[in-house]
């Protein structure tokens, strides 16, 4: 795979608005990454235009439209994420968004958090809530949350905190819709489709030997997801 083709790729799985991707020759931002804890925006030819050092390091982020607010989680002891920052492109400066516990309200609660993604309106965040920052895929379970950029205020998403009898599951990479109405939710054994116009969540596995992984909205109505053993497809 060729250096352009490898950015464009990028843009499909990092958290970068599609629309911010331009075409191969043009001199603007067309991707952001994250290389050993460092953001960096790029043009489409891979030439580095702007490097953000932050503390802590850049592991999971979503950046809005207009490159101006990036938020991000660091990777943590074990990977699974810790608090929430917003680094504002045009100063490089850096504050934590998130102040909780907001679902594992234990008293010693080491409740941490990752995979944000900014929705188009650019005001609200949805992230993957992990109940402890150590141990395995069950103790580090959680549901899903919204988290308001310019007030902090937070909200878990309800129908994310009993999908079955075993009540939560381990929850990462969200994608919102173009829309705003519609996420893509993704848990280790499984995805849903959660909508906020009072549907019921929606699974998008129709075979329950087979994983999905959904990646991307290519359109309005379309989910681009990763079947396991097979190339990328529509849900």
């Amino acid at each position: 795979m060729n250096r352009v083709m490898f950015l464009f790729t990028l843009c499909l799985i990092v958290s970068v608005p599609l629309a911010f991707c331009q075409p191969p020759g043009d001199d603007r931002p067309a991707v952001a990454y994250s290389l050993h804890g460092v953001l960096r925006i790029a043009t489409s030819s891979g030439k580095v235009i702007r490097s953000f050092k932050t503390e802590p390091p850049v592991s999971t982020f979503s950046i809005s439209a207009d490159a101006e607010t990036v938020v991000f989680a660091p990777a943590g002891p074990e990977g699974y994420g810790g608090q929430l920052y917003v680094l504002t492109t045009k100063d490089g400066k850096t504050h934590q968004l998130s102040h909780g516990p907001y679902f594992n309200k234990s008293r010693n609660s080491d409740e941490v958090y990752s995979d944000p993604d900014l929705a188009p309106n650019g005001r609200e965040v949805v992230f993957a809530v992990h109940s402890h920052s150590s141990g395995d895929l069950v103790e580090a379970s959680g549901p899903f949350a919204t988290i308001d950029v310019h007030t902090g205020k937070a909200s878990v998403l309800r129908p994310t905190t009993q999908l079955d009898i075993t009540g939560v599951a381990f929850a990462n990479d969200p994608r919102w819709a173009p829309d705003g109405m519609r996420i893509l939710l993704n848990f280790e054994d499984g995805a849903e489709l959660l909508f906020f116009d009072g549907q019921p969540s929606q699974s998008l596995a129709a075979n329950e030997s087979v994983r999905l992984e959904p990646r991307t909205w290519l359109v309005r109505a379309a989910v681009r997801c990763l079947h396991h053993g097979e190339r990328s497809k529509r849900c």
